[in-house]
């Protein structure tokens, strides 16, 4: 004979059905999505493997160059310290750093046309800051 108050046992006959449904939808799903998650699985231990050996994944991709459009108004952070692992990003550090120790200097300022690279790294490793600027339009 069922329960005569709700509360009392059917509600926690809501629950366990709604439990089981809901592990018998998981089981369908990783069955179905087999390989892919045994995909990711991998990926993940192979980065678990390369973080443990410190080497860094991201290490291999191209990094990001400037857009000759943008403006680019840099200055030196005094106090931050990082060694830079780019040739082309030690060259210009080494370049802003005589030229322009205290000054705020623009990306045009610099002689080597790989210094779009160089900046890249320094920008990304909070060597330099952009200089807060804005934009004047003429009207001609």
């Amino acid at each position: 004979m069922p329960p005569k108050d709700p509360e009392e046992g059917g509600l926690l006959l809501l629950e366990s059905s709604y439990t089981e449904e809901t592990q018998y939808k998981k089981i369908i799903w990783e069955e179905m999505n087999k390989e892919y998650l045994e995909e990711q699985a991998a990926k993940e231990a192979l980065a678990a493997e390369l973080a443990a050996t410190g080497i860094d994944p991201e290490a291999g991709k191209k990094p990001k160059l400037l857009d000759e459009k943008q403006t680019t108004i840099y200055k030196m952070v005094v106090d931050k310290n990082y060694n830079l692992k780019m040739k082309a990003s030690r060259f210009i550090f080494s370049e802003i750093s005589q030229k322009f120790p205290i000054m705020p200097f623009t990306a045009r300022a610099l002689e080597e046309k790989r210094a779009r690279l160089g900046l890249v790294e320094c920008m990304n490793r909070e060597l330099l800051q952009l200089y807060p600027g804005h934009i004047c339009s003429h009207a001609h």
